[in-house]
Parts: C-alpha cells; sequence; structure tokens
C-alpha cells in the first residue's frame, strides 16, 4: 500500500497557496515538523493528519493514500466523509448506551432479587432454629414421658377393681 501523505500535504498547501510557516501555525506545528512531513523524513502524527484533513476538508483516507494531483479536486471531503462517520458513530454509541442502561436496570433488578433472597434465607434461618428448639422440646418431654411411664412400670401402679374393667 503507497502513502502519499507527504505529497498530498504539499498538493493542498501549495494549491491553497500558503507558505509552509502559514500552514504550520494554523494547524498548530512548526514549520521544520511540516518540511519534515511534506519531504516524507516523517510520518505526521494522528492528531496532526486531523488537522491537515480538517484545514484542507480532505477526507482522511483520500489525504493519506490517494494521489491528490490525479483527482482534479475530485476527492472525498473531511467534513461529507466525517459526518457519515460521525453519524454512524452517533447511533452506535446510543445503541450501546441503550444496551449499557439496560444492562444497569438488570443488575438493579439481580441485586433487589438478590436482597430478597437474602432476606428468605434469613427468615428460613429463623425458622430452623425455631424448629430445632421445638425438636429439643419434644425430645425433653419424650425423655420426661418415657421416665414416667418407666416409673409406672417399675412402681406397678394399678387402678382401684372398679376402674380396671369397662362394662
Amino acid at each position: 500500500m503507497t502513502y502519499n501523505i507527504s505529497k498530498n500535504i504539499t498538493f493542498l498547501r501549495e494549491n491553497s497557496n500558503l507558505k509552509q510557516i502559514e500552514l504550520a501555525e494554523r494547524i498548530g506545528i512548526t514549520r521544520q515538523s511540516l518540511s519534515n512531513y511534506e519531504n516524507g523524513k516523517r510520518n505526521p502524527d494522528l492528531y496532526t493528519i486531523i488537522s491537515l484533513a480538517k484545514f484542507f476538508d480532505v477526507a482522511l483516507d483520500d489525504l493519506i493514500f490517494n494521489n491528490l494531483s490525479r483527482c482534479d479536486g475530485n476527492y472525498n471531503k473531511f467534513s461529507d466523509v466525517n459526518s457519515i462517520i460521525l453519524d454512524s458513530l452517533k447511533l452506535r454509541k446510543e445503541s450501546l448506551e441503550g444496551q449499557l442502561n439496560n444492562s444497569k436496570k438488570s443488575v438493579k433488578f439481580l441485586v433487589n432479587e438478590l436482597y430478597k433472597l437474602k432476606d428468605t434465607v434469613k427468615a428460613l434461618e429463623n425458622n430452623l432454629l425455631s424448629l430445632n428448639d421445638f425438636i429439643n422440646f419434644l425430645d425433653n418431654n419424650l425423655l420426661d414421658i418415657n421416665e414416667t411411664m418407666k416409673h409406672i412400670e417399675n412402681t406397678n401402679l394399678s387402678l382401684p377393681g372398679n376402674l380396671n374393667t369397662l362394662n
């Protein structure tokens, strides 16, 4: 893939009747940096490429890859291409924000359900403790009943004569 950015910077600057120092000042770089970009000694950073594309109203891909001197001014405008890209990005952002909001709602719902579940578990623990206390109570009473029955059997208690038979 051929990069034409150095040729394109020179072409666009000269077509705009600007000196290197004038363009450099307008996009916030030194004249020496601009000279290095135009001579192909260095490549501009992304911020500088975007600044150049905006300044000359040329699409980023055209600025970097196409030979603009052969386009007879028929190249994509930065503003046109970027508006399409920005619209696409805005739609994607809105979609992601919607997904994020739905995710937040889902997480909030799940957290609330977990709190309810925690309360239910706590209530079950309390019920189990109460049941355990009740079982202990029954065990103790059963022991008392068993001891009473053994005592009755051991002492051979009998009912009075007329109560032994039921007729």
